[in-house]
């Protein structure tokens, strides 16, 4: 009966493939349509609205991508003053339109800020003012 011998060599190519296959797993995630085709994950929805001050040249704007149990609002304020803000959720079940504030950011400001949703509720967006 023959001995199998494993040498260095041949432990480092099996470090790397495993290394490969898991950095495989790690690819962005996608979805396939009807069709067939691949498709990405959704951009990030975006508002933005002038400052009273200097509109044309300083804002304020957020980003967000819609989830289904809640949905983080980016938030940067380029105003040379406080900015108070809302967001719109609709319920599908009752078919009522909530507005929630966010309150007022300050100048200058920027961060993140989480609202958190039913299962029967749908993220509508970003609006100015509360």
């Amino acid at each position: 009966m023959a001995k199998i011998r494993f040498g260095a060599g041949v432990a480092a190519v099996t470090m790397l493939a495993i290394s490969m296959l898991a950095s495989t797993a790690q690819a962005a995630p996608t979805s396939t349509s009807q069709s067939g085709e691949s498709v990405g994950i959704a951009p990030a929805e975006q508002t933005s609205w002038g400052c009273n001050t200097n509109p044309t040249t300083k804002r304020f704007n957020t980003s967000y991508t819609p989830g289904t149990i809640s949905t983080t609002v980016y938030f940067n304020n380029h105003c040379s003053h406080g900015v108070q803000w809302s967001v719109t959720i609709f319920n599908t079940k009752d078919q009522v339109r909530r507005t929630v504030c966010a309150g007022s950011t300050p100048a200058g400001a920027s961060g993140s800020k989480k609202f958190s949703m039913g299962l029967v509720d749908n993220f509508e967006g970003v609006n100015k003012g509360c």
